[in-house]
């Protein structure tokens, strides 16, 4: 039987594209396994970005343009699951009465959010873009993360990278996740920014820290790979873990698979982090959030 130390190296030579250095008929089996399973992962599509080159196997080696189906998934991320995730946050961390304070002060800003969000729903973008820049300009940072989304994927405006950073920061600075999530996949990607790891780490950390999911997905990769940060296998075990446990699908598999390459301490420790993890959120985040 081989032993975690052996199927960690197996895992690392696949990942960094190494000739076999064990080559029993166990071995064998092992790392045909893993490259059966890898391969799997990128036809299901729960592989956006890779912790490292796969230069023997191909077919995983490059990122796909995104798909239709990728763009949707974004918007209908940004518009329901996010925004219930950041509410769920919200009822655990703050006092039902201050809640319900904040509720019906929103009310109002809400209900103009109302026919903007319902059209972008709808991929009616035109309307959406009509509706809800004026309340992006006074301050709106649903309004603000939605007009950056369409200037993104150029849905009803034009497709403008530098425009759609500048909305999302301005709902990032506010605080509010989904924003500094797709802000800071900008810098890491270099679009409408020079690419930037270290910047995208940052806006990464901070939504990760009120919990929100893509983000802490994110940086389990960033940790897996060392990019803007130095390569840290306990670190991505950790977020993943987190990510996982608040609800992002893809989290399970890359921790169990970035697991085979950490020894039984190490799994350990990074369960001892994300035990003891706690999200922070400033109390203006709150607004703007069911």
């Amino acid at each position: 039987m081989l032993t975690i130390d052996q199927m960690s190296r197996i895992t690392k030579e696949i990942m960094l594209g190494l000739p076999p250095s064990l080559t029993t008929a166990e071995a064998r089996e092992h790392r045909r396994q893993v490259e059966e399973e890898l391969i799997q992962m990128r036809k299901d599509g729960i592989m956006p970005d890779l912790p490292y080159e796969f230069d023997d196997l191909p077919s995983l080696a490059s990122n796909p343009i995104p798909s239709e189906s990728d763009i949707q998934l974004c918007k209908t991320t940004l518009i329901r699951s996010n925004l219930e995730s950041q509410w769920r946050l919200a009822q655990q961390l703050i006092p039902i009465a201050l809640i319900l304070s904040f509720l019906y002060l929103s009310t109002p800003a809400w209900a103009d959010d109302k026919a903007g969000v319902e059209a972008f729903e709808r991929s009616d973008y035109a309307t959406a873009v009509r509706e809800l820049r004026p309340l992006a300009e006074h301050g709106d940072g649903l309004a603000q993360s939605m007009l950056g989304w369409m200037y993104e994927w150029g849905e009803g405006v034009p497709k403008d990278y530098v425009q759609a950073r500048l909305w999302y920061e301005k709902a990032a600075v506010q605080g509010f996740a989904p924003a500094q999530t797709n802000l800071g996949a900008l810098y890491n990607n270099g679009r409408g920014v020079p690419q930037d790891y270290v910047q995208a780490r940052l806006w990464y950390e901070k939504a990760a820290a009120q919990g929100f999911p893509d983000a802490q997905f994110t940086l389990g990769q960033m940790y897996a790979k060392g990019q803007g940060v130095p390569q840290n296998h306990v670190q991505a075990h950790m977020w993943y873990n987190l990510a996982a446990a608040n609800g992002e699908e893809n989290g399970t598999k890359w921790r169990d698979f970035v697991a085979r390459m950490m020894t039984p301490a190490q799994i350990t420790q990074a369960q001892k982090l994300a035990r003891e993890w706690k999200p922070q959120r400033r109390l203006k985040d709150q607004r703007r959030v069911f």
